[in-house]
């Protein structure tokens, strides 16, 4: 649905005038294909290149509608595309900067259909092709079929030939991935929420070879890359059985929602809104698919990702805060329990953002911004999950979010966006003064009835201006520049002056999507933003009866509002309309509350049912009049012939009986008593009056006819280019009916080959795997043996250790008793000079075994690392042990020895001193 921006509310100004000439110039060039007119039409085209107000593209007056099938033709007609094609991309890319044009393109232009055809029919060069790709991809974010497409056919194989294509050059270390990712966003785009996109994908396609480039894809680089195959392999899995489903959702559950979080904390922090909506689609997608809410649920690392997200939201960019903000409305109305934490902090930063957000608005109101809309369901989700302990603590934040989208200054005027917004701030008051009771007191407290009050003027005043775009865009289709619609004059000028050349044009298209579909989606979206306002002032309605059960003045206000004869359309058109929210606030509206709530549910389920069988018939029609060239009341012609009888071709015989019959009738009409007072002359006039109207209704009838005519020449010429376009359909039918034939054969043929490859590679694997595990055996015992013997030599070296020790400990006892003794006993200083070197050989022998302990210790935990020299080291170190054990033999009979001496020196001190006494 288009968004009405402020720009419509006024006449169109200076920013239409380059419109204006475009068409003209348009115009000029399809009835004389000169070199002047081209030359025109390439200034025009680079001037709306530049242009920076890119409001003036908004399909919002007639001058728009037929400068976007001027777009269409010279991006279809043959002619026309060799000069201005690349022009016309390049165009389009630029008007996608602005919200509302890429909607219009999207939903009213379907540009989508044409692009894809340009693309595929084209010989573009490689950065052509990258940015129309790119371009596709950014049209078909959001975009909804209802049944398959001729062009979805053809671009459907293209996007995988692409997908698969570049991913193999990427693996072979070619280039391509600019194109790759492009391509998977396209498609993932048409494929989310599409079933028929996914039914055509496994009908039309080589999917199973697409599933295997995108599992091959699971350990690229690029994040967001492997994020699309994920979505893609999850959306295939889940259209084609519930079995495919939960293997896809067992293979790809546990990493889908870290590298969802991954990818989120990366566009936040890189200021990368389109990486935050990735996420958030991606999100929406592992969400809906079977099978894979345990996965989001035992994810345990929310808490850690989640306050990476919050810490830079602060340095980021508005655009990215709001795509963060619907990220984060996704991942609370999952309702996960290590997210509650965060609820506060998550709140206070929406209620910031919806103030910045308005004070944003309110410098530039021409601009559209969806932030608001985000942030308000950011509130809705976290108002529908938290609970009540926290609503309480922030329910002023809750009742100031809603305000700024409630109070309107004097410079404000409505657009559909701006509605819109309204719309979620009345729904947050709703929900709060529903959820309990003391809610509903405060809000009764913070607002005023005035407030709702000042919201039904403006509101009423935008629908008329809606209501006046919707019979504008009727006689845009139409084509009839003299109808008695009030139009400005340059305007009708334009409409008078290209009529002829559009309405050929548009019945001599050859696109998927034509002229007479794009007003038909023009008047539908001019159909809902009526819709719109009506719901928006249904919505006040309700608020302020909700808020008067609990306040006197609200339900005081309630009664003067619906007492207004103008605002009882807009409530019946809600109760008319197919959206069952809607039909119950109008029931409810309509019926108050004398309906039991059991009947109240099953008056608003016949309702829908029977406002979609009205819809439907009235479309049904509405679309044989677009598809017969605009002309309406055909079948109503027919009627009125058959019921005139002054037809041509009457004999006079026949009127002659005719006339005896009305007046045996005027007769009859005379003897009747109530009618004797009544002169018959007077009764002559009456019928001579209708006779008049009836040759009056004839002439009309006449021209009808002579319009019908022409209509079937119309249709009789359109029936032929339908014939031929069904038997070119018929051969590329059977072509495509071969290919995938012959793609069967292939695909079999591959498949048993695999299978054979497959089972003897799982036999050299099985014959490997068993002489792996009988020589790890083998190598366990060997080690098992070793340890064992290491073990033994680590305890006798302990041994020795301790042995070293004492010697030592008794070495220095015997040197300090010698020394003591060496200065009394200087007769005996040869003795103890030979006791001394013979101390000293000692000493260096003690430290020739510490060299050697050490080199021992370096020799066993060599012994651990060479395992293959382990048997020769040890050897080595059993003759060293043996030569050490000599020496240490001849250490304890030295230590004797000198045990000796000195019970030797003893005596003779004893019997010195014998001597002396």
């Amino acid at each position: 649905m288009s968004d009405v921006n402020t720009h419509s509310w006024s006449t169109a100004g200076s920013s239409s005038v380059l419109i204006k000439k475009f068409v003209s110039a348009s115009y000029d060039y399809f009835l004389r294909e000169s070199d002047i007119f081209l030359t025109q039409l390439q200034r025009q085209l680079q001037v709306l290149s530049s242009v920076k107000d890119l409001s003036i593209f908004e399909p919002t007056y007639m001058e728009t509608v037929e400068f976007y099938n001027c777009l269409e033709q010279l991006l279809t007609k043959p002619k026309a595309k060799t000069h201005f094609a690349w022009r016309v991309v390049v165009l389009i890319i630029h008007m996608t900067n602005s919200k509302p044009v890429l909607l219009a393109l999207r939903d009213e232009v379907q540009i989508l259909a044409v692009l894809s055809d340009y693309l595929r029919t084209e010989k573009l060069s490689r950065d052509k092709f990258e940015k129309t790709l790119n371009l596709m991809r950014k049209i078909s974010h959001g975009f909804k079929l209802e049944h398959a497409e001729a062009w979805l056919l053809r671009l459907l194989p293209n996007l995988v030939d692409i997908i698969v294509d570049g991913m193999s050059n990427s693996s072979s270390g070619g280039g391509g991935c600019e194109l790759v990712y492009s391509a998977l966003a396209t498609l993932a785009n048409l494929c989310r929420k599409n079933t028929v996109v996914l039914n055509c994908l496994a009908t039309w396609t080589n999917v199973n070879r697409l599933l295997y480039c995108l599992m091959s894809q699971q350990s690229s680089s690029n994040r967001q890359h492997m994020l699309l195959c994920t979505e893609l392999y999850l959306l295939i899995h889940s259209a084609n059985s519930a079995a495919s489903a939960a293997t896809a959702a067992q293979l790809q559950g546990g990493s889908a929602v870290a590298l969802v979080l991954s990818v989120c904390n990366d566009g936040v922090a890189e200021s990368a809104p389109e990486a935050v909506q990735l996420a958030t689609d991606v999100l929406n997608t592992v969400a809906a698919a079977p099978n894979m809410m345990q996965h989001i649920v035992s994810f345990k690392n929310y808490k850690k990702e989640v306050s990476r997200i919050l810490k830079q939201l602060d340095s980021c960019c508005s655009d990215t805060a709001a795509e963060a903000a619907g990220f984060l409305a996704t991942l609370v109305r999952l309702n996960i329990e290590q997210l509650v934490s965060f609820y506060p902090d998550i709140l206070t930063r929406a209620v910031s953002w919806i103030q910045q957000s308005s004070s944003n608005n309110s410098n530039s109101i021409c601009n559209y911004n969806g932030c608001s809309s985000t942030y308000l369901q950011l509130l809705h989700a976290l108002l529908h999950t938290a609970n009540d302990e926290l609503l309480d603590k922030q329910l002023q934040h809750f009742v100031t979010a809603a305000t700024h989208h409630l109070q309107l200054d004097n410079t404000c005027k409505f657009s559909l966006h701006k509605v819109s917004q309204l719309i979620d701030a009345l729904k947050l008051v709703q929900s709060l003064a529903v959820r309990k009771r003391i809610f509903a007191l405060n809000l009764t407290i913070s607002l005023k009835p005035e407030l709702f009050t000042g919201l039904m003027e403006p509101l009423l005043e935008f629908s008329r201006h809606v209501e006046l775009l919707r019979h504008r865009g009727k006689l845009v289709s139409r084509k009839d520049a003299d109808s008695g619609c009030e139009l400005d004059a340059a305007v009708a000028d334009t409409c008078r002056s290209a009529a002829g050349m559009s309405y050929s044009l548009m019945n001599c298209s050859t696109s998927s999507t034509g002229s007479n579909g794009l007003v038909y989606s023009y008047k539908k979206s001019n159909d809902g933003g009526v819709l719109l306002c009506s719901e928006a002032i249904v919505r006040v309605l309700t608020v302020v009866k909700t808020l008067g059960k609990e306040d006197g003045a609200f339900m005081l206000q309630y009664n003067t509002l619906l007492n207004s004869g103008s605002l009882m359309p807009h409530v019946v058109q809600c109760q008319q309309s197919c959206r069952k929210p809607l039909v119950k606030l109008a029931v409810q509206l309509l019926y108050d509350t004398t309906i039991p709530r059991d009947s109240l549910e099953v008056l608003v389920n016949s309702t829908c049912q029977g406002n979609q069988q009205q819809q439907f018939m009235s479309g049904s029609s509405v679309v044989a009049a677009a598809g017969g060239g605009g002309i309406g009341g055909i079948s109503s012609t027919d009627a009125l012939l058959q019921d005139s009888s002054l037809l041509q071709g009457a004999t006079p015989s026949d009127l002659m009986d005719r006339v005896e019959d009305v007046m045996a009738r005027l007769k009859k009409i005379a003897e009747n008593p109530d009618m004797s007072g009544l002169p018959l002359t007077d009764l002559v006039d009456l019928y001579e009056f209708k006779l008049a109207a009836m040759t009056h209704s004839e002439l009309a009838l006449h021209d009808l006819l002579s319009v019908a005519g022409d209509n079937s020449r119309l249709l009789r010429r359109s029936l032929l280019h339908a014939r031929s376009e069904n038997t070119r359909v018929r051969v590329l039918l059977r072509v495509w009916e071969e290919r995938i034939r012959a793609e069967q054969k292939e695909k079999q043929s591959i498949l048993d080959k695999q299978g054979k490859e497959a089972r003897a590679f799982r036999e050299q694997l099985t014959k490997e795997k068993t002489e792996l595990e009988r020589e790890c055996s083998r190598i366990r015992g060997s080690l098992n043996g070793v340890r064992t013997e290491l073990q033994g030599r680590e305890e006798e070296l302990g041994r020795l250790t301790a042995q070293h020790k004492e010697a030592v400990a008794e070495a220095r006892l015997l040197q300090r008793t010698l020394e003591h003794e060496k200065l009394n006993k200087n007769e005996l200083s040869r003795e103890l000079q030979e006791v001394q070197s013979a101390q000293r050989d000692g000493c260096h022998q003690y430290e020739l075994l510490q060299k050697t302990q050490a080199t021992l210790e370096k020799a066993h935990a060599k012994q651990k690392q060479e395992n293959g020299e382990q048997c020769q080291i040890i050897k080595d170190l059993e003759q060293l042990l043996a030569t050490k054990q000599a020496e240490l033999q001849e250490v304890k009979e030295s230590n004797a020895g000198l045990m000796r001496i000195h019970d030797m020196i003893h005596n003779i001190s004893a019997h010195s001193k014998g001597k002396k006494k």
